[in-house]
Formats: structure tokens, C-alpha cells, sequence
């Protein structure tokens, strides 16, 4: 049965333009399970996932599976075990990788093969499985922990969206872009995902929290061991773990050696306490993702915290809003400086906006914006969208017209495109953020504008006192509050005892003198970190040749570098003759929004897309192109209780009273007199209502505002980088106006009144 997509309401139908809706194959799925264990020390991790494929077809086939990880993991290891023996897969220039592979498949041997689509999105080619036989797949990869709200926040994808991919992009090797970036896409597949994290330093832990996942936590052996509370859970939404640690953002340097090179890893916190900036106005454009697939709590906390930050905007700054899906709209022809009427329109504006535009093209609004110059802008987009054409807008934020200009990705959801976030906000010189989905994302959006209010230090240099150093993954702005990582190649044997990180923060230099501990190169692999970095500072600047060499020397994954590995077999197994390709579906990220109405057709259907094979030398074999959409056969890593069918998220956030507080802000700063925020601080409505008796209008407004600031510094003390720097401008206003004034309020002043109301 045949399903045209294209005429359901916001599918994003240019993503799936290629797919049809299928009944159920008798093909069985060759992968039976997956697992992932990491083990984490200090800001480290170090995971290994294994997947499980097995042919329990009478004929011999090749399975392809596409999966994420993090897109700035080091992908540093490749193995196989079948039959008894452990197969290691060696890191080749990718023409070469798929060469061997295809030889070693006319051989007739079984050949396996890792490449990266995208630094976050793999490829598993397991070739000439023969019937009965099984395979284990390990991929080993090195991460580092992010800082986020007080927390390390250890992130592992799961799930995979189908990537919008415009139709003008070019093939690649003669493949569409949306064959390499897509897997078929099923509502239920056999197979899910076993998570555990060992955490090693038990001392520094305070706290555990996942805000994607059910987990259960054992304390043993001096280590705590989380675990998902479902012996198999669904891959339909990213694994997300927070670690409230002892001093989790300490600045801090450590170096290590391995048998060639000395490496220095430098964790950095710039202080915003020791370099608050009361950032000049500027300008500020929003822009909305109102694809069909952000409907439901995504769009109305994504308005909501917009309006709270346009609220924030004081008289005389510059904003504009733009919303995208297919098309894009602008709230004005160019941006406006902020007033009671503009501020107006943009609130009406924003209160009928609706995610009911289709797909998902940002390129078009970024290029509109891009294309009038400015001197200070900060560019903040809102996004739950997987996207194709990751270097097409990162290239963007590289233009002419980008010196003044700050490009900030905000992604929301279950599974946004991580590399895409990373790699536009990096090209800008800005921040970017993923917001959980059991997470509010006003929150977090009030931490990012804070951080950008806060200013960053720019033209940032390294010295460690060694002339040769090679620095790799050293940020070209750091903004406060925020927490980078970058890392130091040395020579065997210089090992320094100080590192000065410096650069220019409002116009003036600082710098940083930072102690350097030593560590061992084992677990906390420096070299192997050093060298992800540096290799995609090498693919960026086009130097393909010397990136491919790099990765080559430290076994790494690149873009193009893939592992490879054989299994030579004796003459009477050698298998030649024709090959079925099996592609393994995936299902999509939950709550995506094309399948909330596919779903309503018939949930007994599977849903695969048709696609070129997977590589350009393997086009030469006459492959089955037929979709693997089997129930489940025993074998699994672990032992399912159900089929791992796709789910809608339930989640409804819990009304947020800072929130709601911070949206009463006027314009031109304090609060106008409200019963009901009073009520939602526990305050003594009445009482306040008789001491102002008799007082002006005005009066009565600046002792409101003062109560609501001194309240809100004791009861959101620990979320004060969220609402100070929204309260900015009232700030301002409360002390312009105070001076002006002699208020006394039952014989005391204003300031001596409050804080005795406050205490009774």
C-alpha cells in the first residue's frame, strides 16, 4: 500500500519525498540489539557501543545501519567479533576503506566497514554475512562531559530525525545527499538500546539527574552505576545525564604523554563575577522554527520565552523577529529600535504565530539577515530541526557582512542535529544549546541571553611557554559563564608547570595564569582528543590530505578517514555470488511531527524509503534493494519485552512562577502594580496595600518593584543567571528613580521599609 505523504499536513514531505508506507517484509532484521557503556572520570568519557547483527536468512546478505554519536567524539576504535575471533578494524582513507571492503567482499570474505556521514551521524556496512552467522560490533569513542546550569552534562544520541536535505544540494559520489543522511525510517523495529555509565569520581558527586530517560542508580565498589530502569528501551529520543558535581566548572590545566608526544588539555570557566559588562544597546533578532514538527509545548515555550526576552529589551535596542519553515516571515522589513509601539506589534505578532510552515529552511532567513551589515548583533535561532545543509549555513556566518554578527543555536526536542548547532554556532563566533525535552526551554534561553549580555573575551591566544606547541580546539570567543575545553600538542618530555590563556574582553586585555596537574594518558586520552580537534580544524580549512594523515596516525573516524575491517576465510567458505543488501530501519525522534498523522493511518505499517545503495563502488553488485522490516527472532544483546514501537511525548512542564513574574516587566522597566504576583512569592498583599495608602501611583510602583527585586535575589538566589540579567533595565530604572525621590514609608526610607515588610 501506497501512501502520498506530500498530501498530509506539516510531514516536511521534501524529507520523506522518496518514501513510501510498506506493509511488512519476511525479511528478518539483522540487528538483534544494541548496548552502550561508558565509564566517566572527571570531564572524560570513554564509551563503547555494541552492536549485535546476526543473518538468520537462508541466503547471504549485507546489513547497513546508520546511527548518531556525539558530534565532537573521538571515534577511536573499531571491532568485530564472530565465530571466536576478534576482528580490529584499521582506520584507512575512505576510497581505500570502501576498495578493500568490496575486494574482500568478491573474495567471498565477510568485510565490515564504519563511516562518517556526518561528525555525527555513522554508517555500518557488515558485508557477505552468511546465513546463521553473527557479528558483534564495537565502536569505541572518547568524549568530553559539558558544562550546563551547574551541572556536567554527559549526552549520548539515540535517535535519528529525517534530515531536511533542499533540492538543490549536490550528490555526493554520485549518491543524494538524502541517501547518505536517512536511514528507512519504521513505528516499530525489534531491537533497542541497553545504556549504562559508571561514574568514578563518587567524591565530587552531588547528584544525579536524566531529563530524557528513566534510570536506576546502585552505589558499588566506590563508584556509582546508572543504568536505564528498562531492560530495553526504544532509540527514539537521546540519552541525557546530569552530574551535579563539586566544582564542576573549575578552571583547570593537566598534561599527559603518551610514547611520542607530551598533550595539555585546559578546562576554562571565564569568571562573570570577576567580568560583568553592562553590554551598549544592540541588535537582537529572533529567529523561530515553525515547522510543522514544533507543535504542541515546543512552540509555546519557544513564544513564551521570547516574549519574555523581548520584555528584557530596554528602550532604544534594535530587534526583529523571523519565522521559518518552507518560507520565512519578518516581523518588520529591517530591525526596529525597541518602544512602546514596536514592542506591541511584536507581541501580537508572536501571540498568533503558529508552527504551520512546513518544512525546514533556514538557509533563506540567515542569508536575508545576513545580508544588511551591523556593527553589534546577536543572532538567536530556535530550532528542533534536522537539517541537511549543516556547512551550507555555517558558511553564512563567514560572509562579508559577519564581523559584528553572533550566530546562536538553540535545539529543542528529542534529537536535534547536534552537529549542525555546533558547527553554524562555531562558524558564527556564538553559543549553542540543546534543551532536553522534559526540560522548560525558558530556562536555558534566559541562561544564553545572560551570557550574551555578559560579553566574551575575543582574539583568544594560548601560551604554555613552548614555542612549538600546536594548539587544537582553542574557541575564537569565550563567553562568561560558559566552559570550554581545548588541548596542547608538545614535545616528548616538556611538560609545563603554568599555561597563560589571554585575549580581549570591552576593549581591554586579560589573561589567565593557570597551574598545570599532570594525569595519565590512559583513560583521560588527551592525544586522541588533541587530534579529533585538530582534524577538523583541517577539514575546515580544506586541507583534506594533511587531515586524512593525522587521523590515519591516531585511528580516528573523520570525514575521510573510515575503519575497515576483514575476515579472511579458508577456501571451502568463501562465499561469492549475489549479495542482498538488508537496510536496517531506524525509529524516527519522538514526537517528530510528519509522523503524529502517519501514525493515524495505520500503526501496523512500517515506513522505509527507497535509496540508491550506499556507496558508489558497491553499485557494481546486484543488490536486493528491499527494506528489513521482520519481527523480532531470539538473539538480542539482552532480552526484549516488546517491539520498540515509536511514542508520543506527554510530557506537560509545570507552571514556572519566575517565569510568568518575568513577563509582567513594562518597558521601561519595574513592575505595574499585581495582586497575583504577590500571591505567587507569598507575599503580604494587604499589608503592602495599607502602608502605600495615600502614596502616588508612582510611589507605589517603585516600592512594588523593589519588593519584587529583593524577593526574587532570596527565593531564586540559585537562578539568579536567569532572571538578573532579563531585570537589567529595572535595575536601572529603580535606581534613576529612587534618586529622584524621598519616599518615606511609615517614617522610613524606601530601602530600610522593604527589608523590614520583607522580614515580617
Amino acid at each position: 500500500m501506497k501512501i502520498d505523504i506530500s498530501k498530509l499536513k506539516n510531514t516536511k514531505a521534501e524529507i520523506l519525498n522518496a518514501v513510501d508506507l510498506l506493509s511488512e517484509e519476511n525479511h528478518k532484521v539483522p540487528l538483534t540489539g544494541v548496548s552502550a557503556r561508558t565509564v566517566i572520570i572527571g570531564s572524560g568519557a570513554r564509551t563503547v557501543l555494541r552492536q549485535r547483527f546476526r543473518n538468520d536468512e537462508k541466503i547471504v546478505i549485507e546489513a547497513i545501519y546508520k546511527f548518531p554519536l556525539p558530534a565532537d567524539a573521538a571515534v577511536c576504535g573499531f571491532r568485530i567479533e564472530t565465530g571466536g575471533k576478534i576482528i580490529t578494524g584499521a582506520a584507512e582513507e575512505r576510497r581505500k576503506a570502501y576498495d578493500l571492503y568490496d575486494k574482500a567482499l568478491e573474495k567471498g570474505n565477510s568485510a565490515y566497514l564504519l563511516d562518517e556521514e556526518r561528525p555525527n551521524l555513522f554508517t555500518i556496512s557488515a558485508g557477505n554475512l552468511l546465513p546463521g552467522q553473527e557479528a558483534v560490533i564495537e565502536t569505541e569513542l572518547v568524549s568530553r562531559l559539558e558544562y550546563r546550569g551547574g551541572a556536567m552534562r554527559f549526552f549520548l544520541p539515540t535517535a535519528i530525525g529525517p534530515r531536511y536535505v533542499p533540492a538543490k544540494m549536490p550528490d555526493k559520489d554520485g549518491i543524494p545527499v538524502d541517501a547518505q543522511l536517512n536511514p528507512p525510517f519504521a513505528l516499530s523495529v525489534p531491537y533497542g538500546i541497553e545504556i549504562e555509565v559508571v561514574i568514578e569520581n563518587k567524591a565530587d558527586l552531588k547528584g544525579i539527574e536524566s531529563h530524557s530517560h528513566r534510570v536506576k542508580t546502585v552505589f558499588k565498589g566506590g563508584k556509582t552505576i546508572v543504568s536505564l530502569s528498562g531492560d530495553l528501551v526504544p532509540m527514539d529520543q537521546d540519552f541525557i545525564l546530569d552530574l551535579q558535581l563539586e566544582d564542576a566548572a573549575k578552571t583547570r590545566a593537566y598534561c599527559a604523554a603518551d610514547k611520542n608526544y607530551s598533550y595539555l588539555g585546559v578546562d576554562f570557566s571565564l569568571p562573570a563575577q570577576k567580568l560583568t559588562l553592562k553590554k551598549p544597546a544592540s541588535e537582537l533578532v529572533f529567529v523561530l522554527d515553525c515547522s510543522g514538527s514544533m507543535q504542541g509545548d515546543s512552540i509555546s515555550q519557544s513564544k513564551q520565552a521570547l516574549q519574555i526576552l523581548l520584555k528584557s529589551l530596554a528602550p532604544g535596542n534594535k530587534f526583529n523577529v523571523y519565522r521559518f519553515g518552507s518560507s520565512f516571515e519578518k516581523l518588520f522589513a529591517s530591525s526596529l529600535a525597541m518602544d512602546k509601539d514596536s514592542l506591541s506589534l511584536a507581541l501580537q505578532w508572536l501571540n498568533k504565530v503558529q508552527a504551520d510552515l512546513g518544512g525546514t529552511e533556514l538557509l533563506a532567513p540567515l542569508r536575508d539577515i545576513y545580508s544588511a551589515p551591523s556593527k553589534d548583533r546577536d543572532i538567536i535561532v530556535l530550532t528542533d530541526g534536522d537539517i541537511g545543509n549543516e556547512s551550507d549555513i555555517a558558511a553564512v556566518a563567514q560572509t562579508k557582512n559577519s564581523a559584528g554578527t553572533r550566530l546562536h543555536l538553540v535545539g529543542i526536542g528529542h534529537g536535534p542535529n547536534e552537529h549542525l548547532l555546533k558547527s553554524a554556532s562555531r562558524a558564527g563566533k556564538g553559543l549553542s544549546l540543546m534543551i532536553a525535552p522534559a526540560e522548560r526551554i525558558e530556562p536555558p534561553m534566559l541562561r544564553l541571553y545572560g551570557a550574551i549580555r555578559g560579553g566574551c573575551l575575543s582574539e583568544v591566544k594560548v601560551d604554555c611557554g613552548v614555542k612549538t606547541a600546536e594548539p587544537s580546539g582553542v574557541p575564537s570567543v569565550i563567553f562568561t559563564g560558559g566552559f570550554d575545553s581545548f588541548y596542547l600538542r608538545l614535545p616528548k618530555g616538556k611538560l609545563p608547570e603554568t599555561v597563560e590563556f589571554s585575549g580581549e574582553f570591552a576593549g581591554k586585555k586579560q589573561s589567565f595564569k593557570i597551574a598545570v596537574a599532570q594525569v595519565e594518558n590512559s583513560f583521560a586520552p588527551l592525544s586522541v582528543l588533541w587530534a579529533r580537534a585538530k582534524v577538523r580544524e583541517l577539514e575546515s580549512a580544506g586541507k583534506e590530505s594533511e587531515a586524512v594523515a593525522l587521523a590515519k596516525e591516531y585511528t580516528l573516524a573523520s570525514a575521510g578517514t573510515s575503519f575497515v575491517g576483514v575476515q579472511e576465510r579458508k577456501a571451502g567458505e568463501k562465499q561469492k555470488g549475489e549479495i542482498a543488501l538488508r537496510q536496517i530501519a531506524v525509529v524516527p525522534v519522538k514526537g517528530w511531527g510528519a509522523l503524529n498523522e502517519v501514525c493515524d493511518c495505520d500503526m501496523n505499517m512500517s515506513m522505509s524509503m527507497s535509496v540508491a545503495a550506499p556507496r558508489a563502488m558497491s553499485m557494481k553488485r546486484c543488490f536486493n534493494l528491499q527494506s528489513s522490516m521482520a519481527e523480532y527472532k531470539p538473539g538480542m544483546i539482552s532480552r526484549p519485552r516488546a517491539r520498540m514501537s515509536m511514542s508520543i511525548p506527554s510530557f506537560t512542564p509545570p507552571q514556572d512562577d519566575l517565569l510568568i513574574i518575568l513577563g509582567c516587566q513594562r518597558l521601561e522597566g519595574g513592575f505595574a502594580l499585581q495582586e497575583s504576583i504577590f500571591h505567587m512569592l507569598g507575599l503580604n498583599w494587604a499589608g503592602f496595600q495599607k502602608a502605600l495608602a495615600g502614596a502616588s501611583a508612582k510611589d507605589q510602583v517603585l516600592a512594588f518593584t523593589m519588593v519584587i527585586l529583593k524577593t526574587l535575589e532570596a527565593k531564586y538566589a540559585a537562578r539568579r543567571s536567569e532572571w538578573e540579567p532579563m531585570l537589567e533595565k529595572t535595575r536601572d530604572w529603580l535606581a534613576v528613580e529612587t534618586a529622584k525621590t524621598q519616599l518615606k514609608i511609615k517614617g522610613q526610607s524606601l530601602q530600610a521599609w522593604v527589608k523590614a515588610f520583607l522580614v515580617n
